[in-house]
């Protein structure tokens, strides 16, 4: 005690805890799975998200390389991959342009012609893989993968219908999840958009998003077309032992049934 101080006691109370989405046994084989691919193909990093898409709650998040909380040998090793670095989705965001076109007029059945390359505006696009011209559906269009076909499929809506169902996927926003450091991705507004930005995105180029958003974007697919904001807090104990749980995530239909 110091002399002449004043004294203040509090009393001690209860803490609380904390229970998470997160199915420990499934973190645990997301993360071998990752330390796994990143030897196996030489990588720099791999995360996994597992998301239950009816709920939105995240079963398991794991990345690798990883740290150990009793051994942190810099701040950077810390970072939470999935929900803040960010990569282009590449063909993995193709849904996106395949569903804006099927909610505006377009069916699985539509018919385009895909050469290996095509020429917008003066810029060359082509697919991966070499390939004499061919016919496709809308469908075969996103079962090949083709960069050409989806440029062509992106036609069939406005920049401001494909900059809205990006956006109504998710992407560009905030997960909403309590976790450090939080990257909302980057997708530049319709106004700052240069000559082919909209045929870069029909194939999920010139766009950024976390490892959680993309997860969000299929879980939303196999939701019927409604997506439920994510979440990784199940609830929380007082210090009397009530368990409360969390509030319903926020939800909302991005794409029809039929889509």
């Amino acid at each position: 005690i110091l002399p002449f101080a004043s004294t203040k006691v509090r009393p001690l109370v209860p803490g609380g805890d904390v229970r998470l989405t997160i199915i420990s046994s499934l973190q645990y084989e997301a993360q071998q799975a990752c330390a796994e691919q990143v030897k196996l193909n030489k990588a720099d990093n791999c995360t996994v998200v597992v998301e239950q898409p009816s709920t939105g709650r995240i079963l398991a998040m794991a990345q690798y390389p990883t740290f150990t909380p009793t051994d942190v040998t810099s701040v950077a090793s810390t970072v939470d991959m999935p929900n803040s670095s960010v990569f282009p989705p590449g063909s993995t965001g193709k849904v996106i342009t395949a569903a804006a076109a099927l909610e505006h007029g377009e069916t699985p059945m539509t018919p385009y012609t895909v050469p290996e390359q095509i020429v917008v505006n003066g810029f060359p696009f082509h697919d991966a893989d070499p390939h004499p011209t061919e016919r496709l559906t809308l469908a075969g269009i996103l079962a090949h993968s083709s960069n050409v076909g989806m440029v062509q499929v992106a036609q069939h809506v406005s920049p401001q219908v494909q900059y809205r169902y990006f956006r109504a996927f998710g992407l560009d926003e905030p997960t909403g999840l309590p976790l450090p450091d939080p990257s909302s991705g980057l997708l530049p507004p319709v106004s700052k958009w240069w000559a082919t930005e909209r045929d870069t995105l029909a194939f999920g180029q010139g766009v950024a998003a976390t490892a959680v958003q993309m997860a969000g974007v299929y879980a939303t697919i196999a939701n019927g077309g409604i997506r439920v904001d994510p979440s990784i807090v199940a609830g929380t104990t007082g210090p009397s032992g009530k368990y409360v749980p969390a509030p319903r995530p926020h939800s909302q239909r991005v794409i029809t049934p039929k889509t």
